[in-house]
Parts: C-alpha cells; structure tokens; sequence
C-alpha cells in the first residue's frame, strides 16, 4: 500500500469522506487521482462501493465503505497490577473477541508465553496481520519479549505501545468521546495519570509531559471515597478546563467501579464547565485495542 492509499483508506475509514469527490478535497489531490487510488483500494478488498448517495444535483455519488473483514488485528495489554486483557480487532477497530489471562507476568519469557497464549484463544488459526502490546513502565523489558515473540510470529507484525496513551486512543477511535476529537483521559490505578488528546490523538508535548496531573492525595474515608475523589480531581481539573476547553473527560481504572457516583459527583463540582463526563467504553479492555489499532496505524 503506497503512502497516498494508506491516508485515503484512513480517511474514509474515520469517517473524514465518504465518496471520491470529498477524498480528493480532503486530501487535496485531483478526482481522477482520488478515483485511481479507491479503485486500488477496492481491489486490494479495503474498501466496497456503498450504494448511491445524496445528490444535490446530477448524478449520485457512489459511497465508499470499509470492508470490515479485510484484516484482523490483536491487542494485548501485559497489566502488571492484575490480569492480562487481549482483544481481536477488525479493521474497522471492532472488538470482535476479548479474553483474559489469570496473572499479571513477571519476567520476559513469562510475558510472551502470555502473549502467544492469548493470542490462540483469540485466533486459533493465527490469521491476524500482527498484535500490539501495551506496556508500562515497571512491565517487562520490551526488547527481551519482542525477540523471543519474533522466534514464534514470523511474518507479523509487533508494535509495542504504551499503555496509557494507547488507552486513550482507543476511547477517541470510535469510543467513548463520540464526536469529540479534544479530550481528556484520567486513570485511577494507586496513582491518578492523565493524557491530553487533541485531534483523537495523545499530546505530549515538547518534553512529553503534557497532561501530567499532580497526584491524588489518599487516605480517603472509605464511605465516601466517590465524593471525595470527585472533589480532588475538580480542584484539578477546573484549571485545565478552562485552559483546554475539551469536548469530554473520560475516566477510566478504579473510577470504573464505583457504580456511576464518581460521574454524578464530579459532574455537579465541574458543572460550570460545557464538557462531557464519560466512563470509558471499553474499560479494563481499552489499552489492548489502542494496542492493536496502534498496530493498524504503523502498518
């Protein structure tokens, strides 16, 4: 696939355009070469026509439509404060199967027998173009499973991710943000971490900390840890609110198990703001499809 195809693919993908005419405007190149390069797509299987659309006067566009079951993808995120999560992706970023391992790995050799493991369960016939594995910052050594990964996948592609970011690009890919393409992610694990989204994608920043929150003081009275949570997280957040102004907040990790009262609270506490409050979608699950659609992206 050449450069200009891979961004067109992507572009009808992500809903950018739908029809030749809108992918040479978008993409700024001529309709004769927009057509040549859906044609290419079409026949690699990527992408189908959809029918006729809505004309406005003339003929009818004919709408372009990925093809759901062109790739599969795998999505693993190697969680070393509790169990391993693996999906399945098609390529439209559909979970179309998940599992879960028993126990975090400790070592290399542990994580890619993991990895293989999980891998089968998903795919038994090992059809999928390649995985991505989210990791963090005490997991095990990326290098050391990548090459003991690559004596067993020959042929596929592996693309380490990290795992918060990946998260958060999987809540922004067809999640929980909606149309929202500015957001911002908070995590609860033993320490609150952040990342800024801008244009569905991780910010960073010059020296890679954009989006760092300080951290949550614990302590907490258990019986009202939702409240006083919210309450610490609002005094955070009200001042990078104001100074990023997203579509959407979404929370994520140990937030997910408070039964929606750390949603409502917090709601009420930041209700000055027009920002959404949103609990991530795919949950324990989101950072081994960022993983994965990671992947789709290096490809």
């Amino acid at each position: 696939m050449t450069t200009t195809e891979a961004t067109a693919y992507n572009y009808v993908r992500r809903g950018i355009a739908g029809t030749r005419a809108e992918l040479a405007r978008a993409m700024g190149i001529s309709r004769p070469t927009a057509s040549a390069v859906t044609d290419a797509l079409i026949s690699s299987g990527l992408l189908r026509d959809g029918g006729k659309g809505h004309s406005a006067g003339g003929r009818s566009p004919t709408l372009l439509v990925p093809c759901p079951e062109a790739f599969s993808l795998i999505g693993v995120d190697l969680n070393s404060s509790g169990r391993v999560f693996g999906v399945r992706i098609n390529a439209l970023g559909d979970v179309t199967g998940r599992t879960g391992g028993d126990a975090p790995p400790h070592s290399s050799e542990q994580a890619a027998e993991e990895i293989l493991s999980l891998w089968q369960r998903l795919d038994p016939e090992y059809s999928a173009l390649g995985i991505g594995i989210a990791f963090g910052r005490d997991d095990p050594d990326g290098r050391a499973v990548t090459k003991l990964l690559r004596r067993h996948l020959i042929g596929k592609y592996i693309h380490f991710a990290e795992r918060l970011p990946a998260a958060a690009l999987s809540e922004g890919f067809r999640g929980s943000t909606g149309t929202d393409r500015d957001y911002l992610f908070l995590s609860l694990e033993s320490t609150l971490a952040s990342v800024v989204c801008i244009g569905g994608r991780p910010f960073f920043g010059a020296h890679g900390a954009a989006g760092e929150l300080c951290r949550l003081p614990f302590g907490i009275a258990q019986e009202n840890e939702a409240d006083s949570l919210a309450a610490e997280c609002a005094v955070m957040l009200r001042n990078v609110l104001a100074v990023l102004d997203p579509g959407a907040v979404v929370i994520s990790g140990r937030f997910s198990d408070m039964d929606g009262e750390f949603i409502r609270s917090l709601k009420r506490k930041l209700r000055m703001f027009d920002c959404r409050i949103v609990a991530a979608k795919f949950g324990e699950f989101s950072a081994a499809r960022g993983a994965a659609l990671q992947t789709h992206f290096s490809i």
